[in-house]
């Protein structure tokens, strides 16, 4: 057998070896279930506070479109809220009863910002110190989840502000939501 086969049939093996490997590591076992943070529907949504320490602001859906209610009144932008609203499917990697942590230990006393959607509220965490993830609180849980929404849950109330001109009802309206608040 020549060297050039023989390098590629060790490349080979390597790569059949990695190959495996990634099949059997934790995060790709098929037997390891993950389950979403709920089981809401963005589409069934309603009515979203954000509160942080820049204040707080809502956005409400009326007749299938998202408005800005609080502090002022605007159009809202619905691509941002739609990413917002993937937070309600997001696996949740792990789970704790609140029973049996210490909110402080996981920057949750108090928590850094919160979300409540319709009924549901969400407060923001620290990060898990090896793994990257996101604690969160949702009612009496613990979840640690993928760091994907903390700049939502950070916003000021002008990032969810529509980027289209305002509509004539509007104009004035928004003027404050621009200002650094």
């Amino acid at each position: 057998m020549s060297r050039g086969a023989r390098i590629n049939l060790a490349l080979l093996a390597l790569a059949a070896v990695l190959a495996l490997l990634i099949r059997l590591s934790p995060d790709n076992d098929p037997q390891q279930e993950i389950t979403p943070l709920t089981r809401q529907s963005p589409e069934e949504v309603r009515k979203i506070t954000v509160s942080n320490h820049h204040g707080s602001f809502t956005l409400e859906r009326r007749d299938g479109d998202w408005r800005m209610t609080a502090p002022d009144a605007a159009e809202a932008n619905a691509e941002r809220i739609a990413d917002l609203l993937m937070i309600l499917s997001t696996p949740s990697y792990q789970q704790f009863p609140l029973s049996e942590v210490d909110l402080t230990d996981f920057g949750l006393q108090p928590p850094t910002a919160s979300i409540r959607i319709d009924r549901l509220t969400l407060e923001l965490g620290e990060i898990h110190p090896y793994n990257q993830r996101r604690y969160l609180r949702l009612g009496d849980t613990l979840h640690l989840i993928n760091d994907r929404f903390p700049h939502h849950f950070l916003a000021r109330a002008a990032a969810f502000v529509s980027p289209r001109p305002p509509l004539e009802s509007d104009a004035g309206q928004t003027d404050s939501l621009t200002t650094d608040n």
